[in-house]
């Protein structure tokens, strides 16, 4: 994703792509301690608009759904597929 975000951010993908996974962790973990159901890609798009926010970068619409785009149609790390076999 941090290519993706590199798109529109370049200055701070690494940062944004970070924190971005981690409020995506913290959305999940407080979900689930508190017994209350989220789709995950709710979850996703959530801690994007966050990151965002956070690091006081400028975005519309038309970006988050763009993202999310690229979100769902992630690869797999080439280390992952000897996992799958």
């Amino acid at each position: 994703m941090q290519a993706h975000l590199a798109d529109r951010y370049p200055d701070s993908a690494a940062t944004l792509t970070s924190l971005w996974r981690r409020y995506q962790l913290e959305y999940t973990w407080r979900a689930t301690c508190q017994e209350t159901y989220e789709p995950f890609e709710a979850i996703t798009r959530k801690a994007l608009c966050h990151v965002l926010a956070e690091c006081s970068e400028t975005f519309e619409a038309k970006d988050i759904n763009d993202l999310m785009q690229n979100y769902e149609t992630l690869g797999m790390y080439p280390h992952e597929l000897t996992h799958l076999t």
